[in-house]
């Protein structure tokens, strides 16, 4: 159906979206008062969670939406459940729900200080004396000790199976709790572990003699190992052809082929530390105690950088929109323009996923809209806004000079894709976005 639209709010949203801020600028910055040194979380509605000082859920524009302060300074990253719930192991581990009001707080004796993971039944994972299972409600699930203590937040796969660093050790778990194996590194696991598609597991080795990737089969079986020249404190991430991206405290990020060998490096003149995201177009975002935040291209050329005011040490985060958000030891959240999306990789970003549940078939990518627009010809449009509009807000994109669009969106069931002209002419269907890519229909104006 076709109508002309010529209020007030959408033609501001029509020029406003039509001013694409250049790839790579800086949209704002928030000022926590305190170093950000962990990874922001993006809630289900969309807000952006960092810890700071105390906790801080902000609105996308960059204003304070709710604080939580757990009574000490936040120095790990929240994970957030399908319900909105949110989860944070500090010293203790608290639900607070997305409005940041506290649910419970289930305590630990020996300190907990990694992040959680979260299953699809909605069980907490998270490791300290013991792995502990904590159940939604805040009651325990199951407690497994072994000889050491945990030093990893646990990554959970498809089949349930939860790998976690203790020790010098890598351990498999069953959902309840059982060890399934063990296999020795030559040090200190530190980072989550990362599990790429044909069920390899990446992970990386720090403190003592530890400067090492390893890559292990499902099974335990040691595969390859690659040597860096510093500690490995960050995880691997996982470009769309499976190749393996990772920095070091020798201040190198390294590109590596699924079976250990070196693609390249990229030298930044400081301690990479942060877990590196990478976008659909193969472009890589990391920071570094140089004070930048860089994006690489896939070939290991510089593209651009950002200055900060600190190190940063933060992983970076995508939203949906296609913002990365990251913090620096200067006391911000920085909030970038990329002009692109995150990967569709097993593992493209830290914690797996934007909402960090350290789990791999969540619901960071429930849907790919792609769709054309078209004249009564069908000749290309290029420039027509479209909007997909849903109880839970809305994305935008723009037609490029072939007429398509494509964007994600992590609702699930009915939406309503509205397509603008310049005239501000409208025309509207009806889609349904479930897993996997959703094709929309040639859109006639």
């Amino acid at each position: 159906m076709n109508t002309i639209c010529r209020s007030l709010p959408l033609l501001v949203l029509l020029l406003a979206f039509s001013a694409t801020a250049q790839e790579g600028s800086i949209k704002w910055t928030f000022d926590t008062g305190a170093p950000v040194y962990w990874s922001p979380t993006i809630g289900v509605d969309g807000s952006i969670h960092v810890g700071s000082d105390k906790l801080y859920a902000l609105t996308p524009q960059g204003k304070t939406a709710w604080q939580f302060a757990p009574g000490h300074p936040m120095t790990f990253s929240p994970a957030v459940s399908p319900q909105g719930n949110i989860y944070i192991g500090q010293s203790d581990v608290y639900a607070i729900t997305s409005t940041g009001t506290l649910q419970w707080i289930y305590h630990i004796a020996d300190s907990v200080h990694v992040e959680p993971a979260l299953a699809a039944d909605g069980t907490v994972y998270i490791g300290a004396d013991a792995l502990y299972a904590i159940n939604p409600n805040g009651t325990l699930k199951w407690r497994t000790a072994v000889n050491n203590r945990f030093n990893s937040a646990a990554t959970v796969a498809d089949d349930g199976t939860i790998y976690i660093g203790a020790g010098f050790n890598l351990f498999a778990f069953d959902a309840r709790g059982q060890e399934k194996w063990r296999t020795a590194v030559d040090s200190l696991i530190e980072a989550p572990p990362t599990i790429a598609a044909d069920g390899s597991i990446y992970v990386t080795t720090s403190i003592y003699q530890g400067r090492r990737i390893y890559a292990f089969h499902p099974s335990g079986q040691y595969l390859w190992h690659f040597n860096t020249k510093g500690w490995v404190t960050a995880a691997v991430s996982l470009g769309a052809d499976g190749t393996l991206y990772v920095g070091s405290w020798d201040g190198n990020l390294y590109a590596l082929n699924p079976d250990g060998s070196e693609r390249w490096r990229f030298q930044t003149a400081g301690k990479i530390m942060a877990t590196a995201a990478v976008d659909a177009n193969g472009t890589l975002y990391v920071g570094s105690a140089d004070t930048h935040l860089y994006a690489i291209n896939s070939d290991g050329s510089q593209r651009w950088r950002i200055k900060t005011g600190g190190a940063v040490h933060s992983s970076p985060t995508f939203d949906l929109a296609g913002n990365l958000y990251f913090g620096s030891a200067d006391g911000s959240l920085y909030a970038v323009q990329t002009n692109s999306y995150l990967a569709n990789t097993p593992s493209p970003m830290f914690r797996r996923n934007s909402k960090h549940t350290g789990r791999g078939s969540d619901f960071d990518n429930v849907g790919i809209v792609k769709g054309r627009v078209s004249n009564a010809a069908g000749e290309a449009l290029q420039w027509a806004l479209v909007i997909s509009h849903r109880p839970a807000g809305f994305n935008v994109a723009l037609s490029d000079s072939n007429g398509l669009f494509e964007f994600r969106d992590e609702y699930s069931g009915e939406t309503q894709i509205i397509v603008f002209k310049a005239d501000y002419t409208a025309v509207y269907q009806s889609v349904s976005i479930e897993a996997g890519t959703v094709s929309v229909s040639d859109i006639q104006m």
